[in-house]
């Protein structure tokens, strides 16, 4: 009867739906079904906003817990990471500050944070970070702003750990690629790969999954396809280097570097996704920042299976006036990024300021609600992927 239940709350039938969804569900139990289509009729209303003192950030927060219960998180940008500690989230205290000093093999990489895990038994920090580099190195286009920034810089993702909570830091090496060439001349037609990162983790009893921003830039017209895809290593794995599977075209068979990926939503996204299992909901929830990359809007998708990626179509539960550019969710009583256990939570959002939150909760979306429409280039490029390569249509 509860799976009964649950089906017709995503399926969209009847606004007494989620007063049933009362799931004792573990997120890594998923059921068997087939992949849902549609949309689904969850949405979140968000409260007043709340400001923060914490410092500036144009990434998502990176937080975990040790083994003696206390919450770190990583703020920041590619020029400092800030690095706090304290047992609420709203009692967070600066412990120190780092500024990214990892080795440059293209003279100009720069690093964020993008995803903490503690290794508990070792007290080992594993962090995965967005790495950008060759700013204009091939267009001779000149970097701008106060954090140098190019239209054609392209993006991997690296792991780096520290054994003395963030003070010091080693590069392991690159865990995600895209699958082309950093050199766009190399490329066909009008279209080049931009590389994988902004990414988003979320970790469950046996994965590690990165959610994170791939996409193509248009020679011709400086502008920009991106879209959401995701990967994931298995816990034994540490997040290691080789370790890391691609989705794609419905199984996990590429490998993290230089491998090909699929979209994850069935639209092209544009911005990160926000991952996390509800058990109030019993299933997972996927809060997305797509449209207009200067002025987002906020999208929620829900899933069964992360193993199938059965994904509804995204639709908006806010304007940009509430969103920005790099957004996460918290549960404020167990501090767990990962799986939220009751009707609210916090979301936070931020872009290059310090990040404010809005009280979370889920309700019933109304009729009608905007379904995220799909925004592909004009002409095919070479993604293999149907949408974004018109030669598989």
């Amino acid at each position: 009867m509860l799976r009964m239940r649950r089906r017709i709350l995503l399926g969209g039938l009847g606004t007494g739906a989620l007063a049933l969804l009362r799931s004792g569900s573990s997120p890594g139990r998923e059921r068997t079904s087939v992949r849902h289509r549609g949309t689904t009729s969850i949405t979140v209303a968000l409260g007043q906003r709340q400001v923060t003192t914490w410092a500036k950030t144009d990434t998502n927060a990176s937080i975990d817990q040790d083994a003696q219960g206390a919450t770190w998180m990583i703020l920041g940008d590619a020029s400092a990471w800030a690095i706090y500690r304290g047992t609420s989230i709203d009692h967070m205290q600066l412990e120190h500050r780092y500024q990214p000093d990892f080795p440059r093999p293209h003279a100009d990489d720069l690093y964020w944070s993008s995803g903490l895990w503690i290794d508990r038994r070792s007290d080992t920090w594993y962090c995965a970070v967005h790495c950008e580099y060759n700013y204009g190195r091939y267009t001779g286009k000149p970097p701008t702003g106060p954090v140098p920034w190019s239209p054609d810089h392209r993006r991997r993702m690296v792991l780096v750990t520290s054994t003395d909570h963030g003070r010091h830091w080693t590069l392991i090496g690159d865990i995600l690629t895209g699958a082309h060439p950093d050199d766009p001349r190399s490329a066909p037609g009008d279209y080049y790969d931009k590389g994988d990162g902004d990414g988003q983790l979320y970790i469950d009893e046996h994965f590690f999954y990165m959610f994170y921003r791939t996409g193509w830039y248009q020679k011709s017209h400086d502008k920009f396809f991106e879209t959401v895809r995701v990967a994931r290593c298995p816990l034994s794995g540490r997040m290691q280097p080789g370790s890391w599977r691609k989705w794609y075209r419905g199984s996990w068979n590429e490998p993290g570097l230089h491998g090909f990926d699929s979209d994850v939503f069935n639209s092209n996204s544009g911005d990160t996704a926000a991952v996390f299992f509800s058990r109030h909901l019993g299933c997972y929830v996927a809060l997305i920042g797509a449209g207009d990359p200067d002025v987002p809007e906020g999208y929620i998708a829900t899933c069964d299976s992360l193993d199938r990626q059965d994904w509804t179509d995204p639709i908006r539960f806010c304007d940009a006036a509430t969103h920005e550019d790099y957004n996460w969710v918290l549960d404020p009583q167990t501090l767990s990024r990962h799986v939220i256990e009751g009707r609210s939570f916090r979301y936070y959002t931020s872009k290059n300021t310090p990040p404010v939150w809005h009280e979370a909760t889920f309700g019933v979306a109304p009729a009608g609600a905007l379904v995220k429409p799909p925004l592909y280039p004009p002409d095919s490029v070479d993604d293999r992927n149907p949408g974004w390569d018109r030669s598989m249509r």
